[in-house]
C-alpha cells in the first residue's frame, strides 16, 4: 500500500495540531509548516515569515519536493503526489481606519491569511495529486462588511476569493482536484478560552470536530462542490457546515 501525504500549513497552531492527530490517527503522512517545527508532524518544515513571499514560497517547494522524492515509484525526476493540501495558519486582528498601526495590522492579516493562502495553493498545483483536495481557511464575518476589524476582513475576504478563482477552469489546479474554504465563527481553542472567558463555548466548534469533518471531506473529495465556502456553525454544541455562494 503507497504512503498517503498531506500537507498542512499552520501545523503548530491549536487545529493544525487537531489535525495532525486526525490525519496521523488515519494513516497520513503529515508535512507540517509553520514558523517553527511541529513536533508532531512526520515531516516538519519551519520556515521564516520575514522573507519575500517568493523566496519563502520557493524554500518550501524545494523542502516538499525533497521530502516526497525518494517515495516516486513511476518517475524518478518526478516527486510523489499528496492527497491533500491545507492551509490554518491565521490569526486576528482587529482595527479600523482610526486606530494606530492601522496599515501594520492589515499587512500583518495579509500575510497571516493571504500570503500562506497563495503559498498553499501554488504546493498544490504543483504537489496535489489528481482529484485531491485544497482547503483553505476564510471567516463567516469576511462575508459581510467588517468595520472594526478591516485589515482581517479585507484579507479572509481576499481568500474566499481565491477559492472561487482556483475553483474556476485554467487556475492551473490538478486534473479533476477541488478547492473548498471553511468559514469559521469561533473555534474552541486554549486562546480564545483565556481571552473570552465569560463567553457561551456552547457556541464554540470543538477542534477534533472540525478535524474530524475535515478528514472526511479529505477522504471523500467527490462530496465537495468545487469552490464550496462552508460555514463552521455551532450551536448548542451542535456543529453543522451550511454552505455559501462567493
Amino acid at each position: 500500500m503507497s504512503t498517503e501525504y498531506v500537507i498542512i500549513y499552520g501545523a503548530c497552531g491549536a487545529l493544525g495540531n487537531a489535525l495532525t492527530i486526525a490525519f496521523k490517527a488515519a494513516s497520513y503522512k503529515i508535512i507540517g509548516i509553520d514558523i517553527s517545527a511541529s513536533p508532531s508532524a512526520d515531516h516538519p518544515i519551519p520556515v521564516d515569515i520575514s522573507l519575500p513571499p517568493a523566496e519563502l514560497a520557493a524554500q518550501i517547494s524545494t523542502s516538499i519536493t525533497t521530502i516526497l522524492k525518494p517515495n516516486t515509484t513511476t518517475d524518478e525526476n518526478q516527486p510523489a503526489k499528496v492527497h491533500a493540501v491545507m492551509n490554518v495558519a491565521g490569526g486576528w486582528q482587529g482595527g479600523n481606519v482610526g486606530v494606530d498601526h492601522f496599515v501594520g495590522l492589515a499587512e500583518m492579516s495579509w500575510k497571516q491569511s493571504v500570503q500562506t493562502s497563495l503559498i498553499a495553493a501554488m504546493l498544490a498545483g504543483r504537489f496535489l495529486k489528481e482529484g485531491g483536495l485544497l482547503i483553505l481557511t476564510g471567516a463567516m464575518p469576511a462575508l459581510h462588511p467588517t468595520p472594526t476589524m478591516i485589515g482581517y476582513g479585507m484579507a479572509k475576504a481576499s481568500v474566499h476569493h481565491l477559492v472561487s478563482s482556483l475553483a474556476a477552469s485554467d487556475s492551473g489546479m490538478p486534473k479533476g482536484s477541488k478547492a473548498m474554504a471553511i468559514l469559521p465563527i469561533t473555534l474552541d481553542t486554549p486562546t480564545n478560552r483565556k481571552t473570552m472567558p465569560s463567553a457561551d463555548p456552547s457556541t464554540w466548534t470543538p477542534l477534533p470536530d472540525l478535524a474530524a469533518k475535515i478528514l472526511a471531506w479529505t477522504q471523500s473529495p467527490s462530496s465537495v462542490p468545487n469552490g464550496t465556502l462552508y460555514i463552521v456553525k455551532t450551536v448548542d454544541g451542535v456543529t453543522t457546515y451550511p454552505h455559501v455562494a462567493y
